[in-house]
């Protein structure tokens, strides 16, 4: 065995019941935990208009689309219009951060507040559908790609939005 393969053995969780672990991985996520999660993305998208803490509300709705795009790869919500919708907000997410970087303001301009609340209303939906594992692999895959970007590998044109996962 390589040393390249020994890396990949060693980093893969090992579970004393395998078949519990399965069973639960497969089931959808909990009715009301999604519910919470998705009303949390809302009220941080009402605080973030609002003024109140920016940078924190921005990175969870950094890592919301992120994940949701990532959900969207597994086939969650994966037609054309909600990868559209889900990438308008990522360039919204841009858009602003650039903004605060150079003016040291979050405003959001009405359509954008707008393109981000469908896109988090969007991940709702796809939350509703996903099972466990599912989001799990969404999540990893967020925090690989994140890691790969600040190791120099995003691509040259690429706006890399990093949220709290990363």
């Amino acid at each position: 065995m390589n040393r390249r393969a020994r890396q990949r053995a060693q980093t893969r969780p090992v579970y004393a019941n395998a078949i519990e672990r399965a069973i639960t991985g497969a089931a959808k996520l909990p009715t009301e935990d999604v519910q919470r999660t998705t009303r949390g993305m809302l009220v941080a998208l009402q605080e973030f208009a609002a003024g109140r803490y920016c940078r924190e509300h921005w990175a969870s709705m950094a890592d919301a689309t992120n994940v949701a795009l990532e959900l969207c790869t597994l086939g969650i919500c994966s037609d054309e219009a909600s990868r559209q919708l889900l990438d308008d907000a990522q360039q919204v997410l841009g858009d602003v951060a650039v903004r605060a970087q150079q003016r040291g303001t979050w405003t959001l301009h009405a359509r954008e507040l707008e393109q981000l609340r469908e896109a988090l209303q969007r991940h709702g939906i796809q939350l509703g559908f996903c099972s466990l594992s599912e989001y799990e692999r969404a999540v990893e895959a967020v925090r690989r790609k994140h890691a790969q970007y600040a190791a120099g590998n995003a691509p040259k044109d690429a706006i890399v939005i990093t949220g709290a996962l990363a």
